[in-house]
């Protein structure tokens, strides 16, 4: 999915205020990481280029008392958007399953000479867009998180 990796500084004070309060911490630091992340994924749909904006998903890879991992991005229907994201270098394209590649209407080659693609940056603006809104969305999760104990 997405390979933007955001670190929440101080998250280890949150913890411990959490845990004098008796919360599930699992699941409490889960449901503040999932309401930052669904802001940016909000961003990023809004962002993203072509069809890319209907496929991004938010999903906990990974949940315990210490460390939340909550990811969004696009699905692995678009796995091309990582190029879109970042570009590509120049690159030389070689068929796979055939003797030659055809390049143009009747005309065939061995092989071909990619020029790359310009990078067209949508995560990380959308990231960057969306941070201070993230950051509230989390701040308003921890209240709620607390309040439920």
């Amino acid at each position: 999915m997405a390979d933007l990796t955001i670190t929440v500084k101080g998250a280890d004070e949150i913890v411990a205020k959490l845990q004098a309060f008796g919360v599930d911490m699992a699941t409490g630091l889960e449901a503040i990481c999932t309401a930052g992340a669904k802001v940016v994924e909000s961003e990023i749909e809004t962002q993203a280029p072509g069809s890319i904006g209907q496929a991004i998903e938010l999903e906990t890879k990974a949940k315990n008392i210490k460390r939340v991992t909550v990811v969004t991005g696009p699905n692995k229907k678009k796995w091309y958007a990582r190029f879109v994201e970042h570009g590509t270098r120049p690159h030389k394209i070689s068929p796979k399953d055939a003797k030659a590649l055809e390049v143009d209407v009747g005309l065939f080659r061995a092989s071909a000479n990619h020029p790359g693609t310009a990078a067209r940056p949508f995560m990380r603006p959308a990231f960057d867009g969306s941070a201070g809104e993230a950051q509230a969305a989390m701040a308003k999760e921890v209240e709620k998180v607390v309040d439920r104990v």
